[in-house]
């Protein structure tokens, strides 16, 4: 509800006082849902009071039905840099031993390890870009662009206007947020 009534990305610190004390009492709900909900809220506020919430949904010990909260979470982990998510988030990412199941928020996972400036989660982003097919680079486009890989900057940039190689509005996206962003990859 918080994100319908203002904006879902506030600055660090500029959430309703009263909405980010709610929050913080509702980290500890018993309802998943509630729970992560809250921490996403007070993350987004740079506070750390769902931070182990956050852990929790990455390494999957909570499930929610809300695939948006989850996939946020998810992402979060990575923005925030929790170093004790990274290996629940390469297990999301990358599958288990065998890589046999493919998880639900690979593509998040994978967001968030190259926001942490993750080798391989950048390596695959980036490959991505030059695949075959054209859903396949536009949500790499849009990943490059949310972990702010600015490496890959040239070669979305090449991709402006060519509805053939990626979704136009996607490339758009992606270029705004390499140019507003601080890198993920900048010793890459």
């Amino acid at each position: 509800m918080a994100e319908e009534l203002g904006d879902d990305r506030p600055a660090k610190g500029v959430v309703d006082r009263t909405l980010l004390e709610r929050a913080r009492e509702l980290c500890d709900h018993a309802s998943p849902l509630v729970r992560v909900a809250a921490a996403i809220i007070t993350a987004r506020a740079g506070e750390s009071a769902g931070h182990r919430v956050l852990e929790q949904v990455a390494r999957g010990e909570i499930e929610t039905t809300d695939g948006e909260d989850m996939a946020a979470a998810i992402e979060l982990a990575g923005e925030l840099g929790m170093e004790s998510a990274r290996p629940a988030l390469e297990r999301r990412a990358f599958g288990g031993a065998l890589a046999l199941r493919r998880d639900r928020f690979a593509w998040h996972a994978r967001i968030a390890l190259a926001k942490m400036g993750h080798e391989r989660a950048i390596r695959e982003i980036v490959g991505e870009l030059r695949s075959w097919s054209r859903d396949r680079r536009t949500l790499a486009v849009a990943a490059a662009g949310r972990a702010r890989i600015t490496s890959a900057r040239a070669l979305i940039a090449s991709m402006r206007g060519d509805a053939d190689r990626a979704d136009t509005d996607a490339v758009d996206e992606a270029l705004a947020a390499l140019d507003a962003g601080a890198p993920a990859d900048a010793d890459a």
